[in-house]
């Protein structure tokens, strides 16, 4: 089959009185193939995002439990908010306004997870760097990414370990959902990373 033009695909979808759950299916399975985005790719959905929200149909879809097709769930289908959501997953920066001295935080780009029985899927990592035990200042954490904003006052003397739950705490309030890869192992003196699955 020959690839798909993004562009005259979103022409396509542009023309149409409401864009379907089917349609943000179809450009972003485009969008997404090659596990990377482009910056013609991102400007493609910058035409879709900017859209009104009732430019989108929003619909009830059911979705079947792997496990029993007798079972599943329904779910509100909103085609605008995964527009939106994946056009912020592909162009989120982050910006740190403080921290201390024993906690940094970096962004990754975008790299494709596997969920077992439900596929795979693009998202980034908030890739948190500890080392030693306490806060040797009193501080913030504080930092965006994309729409979010986090903020974690830390107290001189606290275990770092307290810190960075808190810090986890702030970030599922906002994601609502988090997988994390590593964990704080306050038995280690070294440096040691955190990965939190963001956007």
């Amino acid at each position: 089959m020959p690839p798909v033009n993004l562009k005259k695909l979103v022409d396509a979808k542009l023309a149409q009185p409401k864009i379907t759950p089917d349609d943000a299916r179809e450009v972003l399975e485009v969008v997404k193939k090659d596990k990377k985005f482009s910056a013609s790719e991102v400007k493609q959905l910058e035409r879709l995002a900017s859209l009104p929200k009732s430019r989108f149909e929003k619909r009830d879809e059911y979705i079947p439990n792997p496990y029993d097709p007798e079972d599943g769930v329904t779910v509100k289908a909103d085609p605008k908010k995964w527009i939106d959501g994946t056009l912020e997953l592909a162009t989120a920066k982050l910006n740190v306004a403080s921290s201390i001295p024993e906690i940094s935080v970096k962004l990754s780009a975008p790299k494709e997870f596997e969920i077992e029985d439900w596929g795979s899927h693009l998202a980034r990592t908030l890739d948190v760097t500890v080392s030693g035990k306490t806060a040797s200042k009193d501080g913030t954490i504080a930092f965006t990414y994309g729409s979010r904003n986090i903020s974690v006052p830390v107290k001189k003397g606290e275990d770092l370990e307290k810190v960075i739950n808190r810090l986890e705490s702030a970030l599922l309030k906002k994601e609502g959902s988090l997988e994390i890869d590593g964990w704080f192992d306050k038995n280690k003196s070294g440096k040691q990373t955190i990965k939190f699955e963001v956007l």
